[in-house]
């Protein structure tokens, strides 16, 4: 039974990277950004993780022994400390 399982491994890694996203021919899609708001941000702050809810961002910041934990409502924009 191993055996069967390796195999099947092999094929399936063979076929991915045959027929897979990997193609020599064609260059990558390039993307373009267009900025449409700005919003304040503490230029001092280091950001270590952001999450989007709604009107809401949450952003981890902080170096070591200086993090923090802020919450900023879109709309009005407000900055709350957590």
């Amino acid at each position: 039974m191993p055996t069967i399982c390796c195999a099947a491994c092999v094929i399936l890694l063979t076929l991915f990277f045959q027929f897979g996203c990997h193609s020599e021919t064609s260059s990558p899609a390039q993307l373009a950004a267009v900025v449409i708001k700005e919003y304040p941000h503490d230029r001092n702050a280091f950001t270590q993780g952001l999450v989007w809810d709604k009107d809401r961002v949450y952003e981890g910041t902080g170096l070591h022994e200086r993090s923090s934990l802020r919450r900023l409502i879109l709309s009005p924009v407000t900055l709350s400390n957590s």
